[in-house]
């Protein structure tokens, strides 16, 4: 919810006239996350400047939201089209099956890509059957970058049915820019290195951060152990993790073999992420799968630093590009990795890469996002 609604506010601010059904309020009140292994709730309103409802506010968490209440929703709307953000969900499935039974034209902008989930041949083709029946039935689908593109492309989803809508952050929720940076880094840097102190090193000359769960899938592990061949070769750098999940106390053991400072910050929500991007040289997004973006990523290019991303990265054609602003490296593989840091390191870290990553990440905006929106909605009501 967090990542959409302040694109559905820019839609409406743009004069597309919407109504948003969520399924639940729970990441609103506050949730258990599973992965995170931690509770928490998004600290912005994210529902200002948009009409929205929520159809089972007794649902808890994302696994119970069953889609119930949304044909009378949709009834009691009339809208001229939906736009749906997935197809997986019972939620989604649900809003399929209604707009089709009511005959209203669909929407589709969902991360879509085939590069995420390894499958066996038999599960590929029953996927490919089932997507391609369901891309038939929407009006337009809306590719958020080149790895969704392609995949509709390979589906048989033609040109004219594509209208593209970016996956981006909300620039507002950030301190991004060169003049935060000079304010917000000093103090947070001194902090992060005087915790590093306090474990008996010095201050690392590069901190590398990450950011999401600490689950196997995510590879933050990987991270330690290229930081780790780093150290070795004489290469001072330091980890900031910030997030929770089942493999905390793995990595923190591991970082203590190796030698490796670590500072671990746990859930850090939105408003609190800024201060660290910026007190940070470099960042990380290492997974193995399940990465049908990386929004961190975007993250990261929009507070000016270069990003090293595995190519299991969804967003790694869009974004990452290598030589201006980051490296992409073998998706599992330490020594790629720590060549891809390397690299990054032999350009340095001063203000014109910075403008480099924050030009990379320009078009994967609100504005751009709503503006695909905005003219998919066109395209319908002139039909």
């Amino acid at each position: 919810m967090q990542y959409h609604a302040p694109v559905y506010r820019k839609a409406a601010e743009m004069g597309v006239p919407l109504e948003v059904v969520y399924g639940s309020d729970f990441s609103l009140r506050g949730y258990r996350d599973k992965e995170f292994g931690a509770n928490f709730a998004w600290d912005k309103d994210l529902t200002e400047g948009m009409k929205c409802q929520f159809l089972e506010p007794e649902a808890g968490s994302y696994e119970e939201v069953t889609g119930k209440g949304i044909g009378q929703a949709l009834d009691k709307i009339r809208p001229q089209a939906a736009l749906l953000c997935g197809y997986s969900h019972a939620f989604d499935k649900k809003a399929f099956v209604e707009c089709r039974r009511r005959k209203i034209p669909i929407l589709l902008r969902a991360e879509t890509t085939d590069h995420a989930v390894k499958r066996s041949w038999l599960k590929n083709r029953l996927r490919d059957w089932k997507l391609r029946v369901i891309y038939r039935e929407c009006a337009l689908v809306l590719p958020i970058g080149e790895r969704s593109r392609e995949h509709y492309r390979r589906l048989g989803v033609p040109e004219q049915k594509m209208v593209d809508s970016p996956y981006c952050v909300d620039e507002s929720s950030f301190l991004w820019d060169e003049g935060s940076r000079l304010k917000l880094r000093e103090t947070k840097r001194k902090e992060l290195e005087d915790r590093i102190s306090d474990m008996g090193y010095g201050a690392p000359k590069t901190l590398i951060m990450f950011s999401g769960k600490l689950v196997k899938r995510k590879g933050p592990d990987l991270m330690v152990e290229a930081a780790g061949r780093l150290r070795k070769e004489g290469v001072d750098v330091g980890l900031v993790f910030c997030g929770s999940g089942e493999m905390e106390t793995q990595l923190t053991k591991r970082c203590e073999n190796l030698k490796v400072p670590a500072v671990f910050l746990g859930f850090v929500n939105q408003s609190g992420l800024s201060e660290i991007y910026h007190a940070c040289d470099l960042f990380c997004l290492p997974s193995r799968e399940g990465e049908t973006w990386g929004l961190v990523v975007n993250e990261a290019l929009l507070h000016g630093l270069p990003v090293v991303v595995s190519e299991a990265v969804g967003c790694a054609p869009d974004l990452v590009r290598s030589g201006e602003c980051g490296a992409i490296f073998g998706t599992g593989k330490v020594e790629s990795f720590v060549e891809g840091l390397k690299r990054v390191f032999q350009r340095g870290f001063n203000s014109e890469r910075r403008k480099a990553c924050r030009e990379a990440v320009a078009t994967f905006s609100t504005q751009f996002a709503a503006q695909g929106i905005r003219k998919a909605v066109e395209r319908i009501a002139h039909k």
